[in-house]
């Protein structure tokens, strides 16, 4: 299944790139467990709070430890003007940066009881419905309450992930929560 998740990974993030590291770098979301959010959403599983903490600190120490400090390196890197050829090290970073982002995936699909979930992707309101609550579990374990702009962005995301759905049915799913950690 990890061949799979980074398949859909890939897919889903290609779409709306730009969201994804907004909440990266707004609300410190960890971008690859919302992916997995939504995948296991899609494929049927919503995840209970004792698994998305026990996920969580599965991943933290490759991601304190390797994946942010190389997204840091890299940012520095393409920042800077320090008169160097920059472009050449920024994209082997990225590239190292990238595989531990793979390894993040691999150890959440490995801790993950993934036997019982079908191979096809729900694209109806059950789908959204399942995403939904598995995003709001992870954002009360974060600790994270959704403004406004995190709501929009989440609704962007939702609209890729679900393109056979209208944005106004995709919004009445994610209206019916604000996002809240007093509501989840």
């Amino acid at each position: 299944m990890e061949k799979e998740f980074w398949e859909y990974s890939k897919d889903l993030y290609s779409k709306v790139p730009s969201k994804f590291i907004w909440l990266q770098d707004y609300a410190e979301i960890d971008v690859n467990f919302l992916l997995f959010c939504c995948w296991l959403g899609q494929l049927g599983k919503v995840l209970k709070p004792t698994e998305i903490k026990l996920f969580c600190s599965r991943v933290e120490p490759i991601r304190k430890n390797f994946i942010v400090p190389l997204r840091t390196a890299r940012r520095f890197i393409k920042s800077s003007n320090h008169g160097i050829s920059s472009e050449c090290l920024k994209n082997s970073i990225l590239a190292i940066e990238l595989e531990g982002e793979r390894i993040e995936q691999s150890i959440l699909v490995n801790v993950s009881d993934l036997s019982s979930l079908g191979g096809k992707l729900l694209q109806d309101l059950t789908g959204i419905e399942m995403v939904h609550k598995n995003i709001l579990s992870y954002l009360q374990h974060h600790k994270t309450s959704a403004d406004n702009a995190i709501k929009k962005v989440f609704l962007e995301i939702f609209v890729a992930a679900f393109p056979d759905i209208s944005r106004d049915s995709i919004k009445k799913v994610l209206t019916s929560s604000n996002y809240s950690q007093k509501n989840v």
